[in-house]
């Protein structure tokens, strides 16, 4: 059986659906105020520090020993 996700086509539209919501909404306050909404600095140790994680996670998550496969999607229903 096969899953619709939020647009029916795939799951990562969803998540940029999204995000070009928030991006029409932030021009739309510049539009109607004049202004840019606040700028949030991030530090690039922040940076390099959630890209390592995600690295670590992708890898983890496809090593065959015990616990990594639980991170797999559907890990924790125990398909074999």
């Amino acid at each position: 059986m096969r899953k619709l996700s939020v647009t029916g086509v795939n799951s990562k539209y969803g998540g940029l659906l999204g995000m070009l919501a928030a991006v029409a909404a932030a021009y739309a306050i510049f539009v109607v105020r004049g202004r840019y909404l606040p700028r949030i600095f991030v530090p690039a140790p922040w940076i390099r520090a959630l890209c390592v994680a995600g690295l670590v996670f992708a890898i983890a998550r496809n090593l065959p020993t015990y616990p990594f496969p639980l991170l797999a999607p559907g890990g924790l229903l125990g398909s074999h």
